[in-house]
């Protein structure tokens, strides 16, 4: 389904993993969760060759943007979680870029070109 053609943001830094910079195209995608449906989810495909987000053939991640716009109650003994929309559900999800790490010296892994975008 072609899922990486639709990054509108290509080789970004999107976080700092214990080896470094996580560079990831960036994408939106709508996501079925807690019995509601959200278009325009902020999304980063990791272009990294290891760690946790290089380990699938279609590897990505969804984080604090999605799960921001739900109150969630985690029922540990009844094995339930319990959710509801937040003040945020309706917020469209905005991406900042990194910044380069100032500690980051060289090429990144693969050869890749190091993104000219700064946090806003």
């Amino acid at each position: 389904h072609d899922f990486y053609s639709r990054a509108y943001i290509r080789n970004a830094i999107t976080g700092i993993g214990v080896g470094g910079p996580i560079y990831s195209d960036v994408l939106r995608t709508t996501v079925a969760l807690f019995g509601s449906t959200i278009a325009g989810v902020v999304t980063r495909a990791s272009l990294d060759k290891g760690g946790v987000f290089a380990l699938g053939p279609q590897d990505a991640s969804i984080g604090f943007g999605l799960l921001r716009r739900f109150n969630i109650v985690y029922d540990y003994p009844d094995r339930m979680l319990v959710t509801w929309p937040s003040r945020f559900f309706s917020e469209p999800d905005v991406f900042r870029p990194l910044a380069n790490p100032p500690n980051a010296t060289g090429a990144p892994p693969g050869g890749r070109r190091r993104p000219t975008t700064s946090r806003r």
